[in-house]
């Protein structure tokens, strides 16, 4: 006779379900923005607000694959450095993620293969928004609302360049954040509980609780 499955923990039972919420809101979201493209229109908005000129250059740097890559070699070293098993862990979850994330939307450009308010190709969905929206997502999961809610400003910056750049539509920039907010909540908690890094100058190591 089988053994009964464990009943969810709370925590579980919340991600799940605020997920599921995530994912029904973007693609509702991503779906209106569809019928209402207007990049032109989009992009002479952006540019009319000043004040918002630097935070959206700043939001497009934070986006980048690279920029995000040296966040996560930063946490590394810190971690390495003797700051805990927090940045440790913080930096293999946004390594995971990045990968994930890349994954996703690389297949999805090439399959959709959506052209470009430039004319340019692969547009669906914003890789850099995707990005931003993961590693804000794994920042808040490992260090709090105190660095997680800047990280998902600047993440929203990001996605206001890249339409200011007349490089993505809305529906873009929506799709790329739903994904990147799934990807980053998703791969930090499912092993939160059991698998802690830990590192320093004369030791490394994977501690896995089953």
């Amino acid at each position: 006779m089988l053994a009964p499955l464990p009943a969810p923990s709370p925590r579980a039972f919340y991600l799940q379900h605020t997920d599921l919420g995530i994912l029904a809101t973007g693609t509702i979201l991503t779906l209106a923005a569809l019928s209402e493209e207007n990049s032109e229109r989009a992009t002479t908005t952006l540019e009319s607000m000043g004040p918002l000129d630097v935070p959206i250059d700043i939001g497009d740097s934070f986006g980048s694959t690279w920029t995000m890559l040296g966040v996560t070699a930063g946490l590394g070293a810190v971690g390495w450095l003797g700051g805990g098993p927090r940045f440790s862990n913080a930096a293999i979850d946004m390594g995971k993620t990045l990968l994930v994330t890349g994954a996703i939307v690389g297949g999805l450009k090439v399959t959709i293969n959506r052209t470009r308010p430039n004319n340019a190709g692969h547009s669906f969905p914003s890789g850099h928004t995707a990005v931003a929206f993961a590693g804000a997502s794994v920042l808040d999961e490992h260090f709090g609302w105190k660095v997680g809610v800047p990280a998902y400003g600047l993440a929203t910056f990001t996605g206001l360049g890249r339409m200011e750049d007349n490089k993505h539509y809305l529906s873009d920039v929506i799709a790329g954040a739903t994904i990147g907010l799934l990807v980053g909540r998703a791969i930090p908690s499912r092993y939160r509980d059991n698998l802690s890094a830990f590192g320093g100058p004369d030791r490394i190591g994977v501690s896995v609780r089953f």
